[in-house]
């Protein structure tokens, strides 16, 4: 009984809490709003649209992480909900050490039927930095950041309760501006900053 009881202990962390974490595992290193925002242009500045009417759901993507599955059905929910209000769906990734570029791209088209972006300069890192992933940002039709954080506040991603990125996109759908960085927040996640291997 003492061995079953353990073993379930085991493949609970294992499959559930191992990746149990505050969002911001550096929360006193401070997120320069701006330098992000211009980061985000920057990398969006080669598929941006000719039309001023799009807006940009932005999904922060590491492959093999284990939070993934608790998230994946809600982004590509979250993309088909807002596409008819113009909001492209783009994930961004970084350089991964198991994989090539062209493998990032494939699996992340695979994945969320986006366009993907490789962060190779490591825009996102430093005052700009992205803490974990998965995470969101939405980015209104004026190339404005208006939310950067996780989807939810629970494991557990899902449309509802306290879909933080749902509530920004129905902002803005209303014509507001608004402005938020949300970091406070204990979830799933696993590490932006893949560092590579030379």
């Amino acid at each position: 009984m003492a061995a079953w009881l353990i073993a379930t202990g085991y493949a609970f962390w294992w499959f559930q809490a191992r990746d149990l974490r505050p969002f911001d595992m550096q929360a006193s290193n401070i997120i320069e709003q701006q330098l992000l925002s211009d980061s985000l242009q920057q990398l969006l500045s080669p598929i941006k649209q000719n039309s001023s009417e799009t807006a940009y759901l932005l999904h922060f993507w590491q492959p093999g992480c284990s939070c993934n599955r608790f998230n994946q059905s809600h982004v590509n929910q979250i993309a088909a909900k807002y596409k008819k209000q113009n909001f492209q769906l783009v994930t961004i990734t970084s350089p991964h050490p198991d994989y090539s570029e062209q493998q990032l791209i494939q699996m992340a088209e695979d994945e969320f039927g986006s366009k993907v972006i490789i962060d190779q300069q490591g825009l996102l890192t430093g005052p700009a930095r992205i803490p974990a992933a998965p995470a969101a940002a939405v980015v209104n039709s004026q190339g404005e950041l208006a939310y950067f954080g996780p989807y939810s506040d629970s494991t557990f991603c899902g449309l509802g309760g306290t879909a933080f990125v749902e509530k920004v996109a129905e902002l803005i759908i209303q014509g507001e501006t608004p402005s938020v960085l949300n970091t406070l927040v204990f979830g799933c996640f696993c590490d932006w900053d893949i560092k590579t291997t030379t």
